[in-house]
């Protein structure tokens, strides 16, 4: 699900240039989700060095109907010496999706 707003585009080149931290972009696209969608929602954020070796959280997998949004920025952690991908995902709780 897309967001009418621009505030993955926002956090994605915040957190990609420092200015911001994974979890203040967390909340950032939490509470936007919240203020669209009017429903609550869960927040997600984990890194990977290839998006061959995501892993991806197990509840994504075990709800039938589902739906989420997901901002994936670089991301240069203070305590390593390389990027590596950083995912933030907000699940909409109680959403279905249409077949």
């Amino acid at each position: 699900m897309q967001l009418p707003s621009k505030t993955a585009e926002t956090v994605a080149a915040a957190v990609r240039a420092g200015a911001m931290t994974p979890n203040d972009g967390l909340s950032d696209l939490m509470q936007d989700a919240v203020n669209t969608v009017q429903r609550p929602v869960r927040g997600w954020q984990f890194t990977a060095s290839s998006l061959d070796e995501v892993s991806w959280p197990d509840e994504l997998f075990d709800r039938p109907n589902l739906q989420v949004t997901m901002t994936i920025a670089p991301y240069k952690s203070p305590d390593l010496p390389w990027t590596q991908y950083l995912f933030l995902l907000v699940l909409f709780e109680g959403a279905g999706t249409q077949a």
